[in-house]
């Protein structure tokens, strides 16, 4: 509401030579702290907001930066609300993304890139696979997806080799590491 204010038909006169000098101070320190936090934010929620918040912090700076510059330069009081304004869109933008991706985490969510028909297409291609259900995919951190499945398979196919072979498709094609895969014979399945 604030930054609204600063809009007004006539708005108060900013000290523009000390927001810059400040707002430099602030912007170093915080795109050091995010050099820091990049390192480690996509295998940890918690970074990751920090490090959005970092961000946050970042591009205010850099607005106050660019509002204290159209002040001193082109007399431009709303600047600053403008500057203040954008940020706050920017920062509503990426706390939704980091929401999404924590209730993702939380349900159990099956990650978006993935076509879970297109998957029991391609295991039921594989040598010694007659069927595939019970099929579970879903993410327990970011960039970290699991899957656990049962496999029917073929009279005479090895259930290791076959095994082997789900978790190849599932770690080379997917990007799915951890995989819990039973396998069973496909006459059992069919009683069931």
């Amino acid at each position: 509401m604030e930054a609204i204010d600063r809009l007004r038909v006539t708005p108060e006169r900013i000290a523009a030579l000390p927001m810059l000098g400040i707002a430099c101070i602030g912007l170093g320190a915080n795109l050091l702290a995010a050099r820091f936090l990049h390192r480690t934010h996509s295998h940890n929620l918690n970074v990751r907001a920090a490090l959005w918040h970092v961000l946050g912090d970042a591009l205010g700076s850099l607005g106050a930066i660019v509002a204290a510059l159209c002040i001193l330069l082109w007399d431009m009081p709303r600047a600053d609300g403008i500057a203040a304004l954008s940020i706050a869109v920017l920062l509503v933008l990426s706390a939704y993304r980091l929401v999404r991706d924590s209730v993702d985490v939380l349900l159990e969510a099956t990650p978006r890139d993935v076509d879970v028909s297109e998957i029991v297409r391609e295991v039921c291609r594989l040598p010694g696979v007659v069927s595939i259900h019970d099929l579970h995919i879903w993410t327990v951190g970011p960039g970290f997806p699991a899957m656990s499945a049962h496999v029917d398979l073929a009279a005479g196919a090895d259930p290791e080799r076959v095994r082997r072979s789900v978790h190849q498709l599932m770690h080379q094609r997917y990007g799915i590491r951890h995989t819990t895969i039973q396998t069973e014979a496909a006459t059992l399945h069919a009683i069931d």
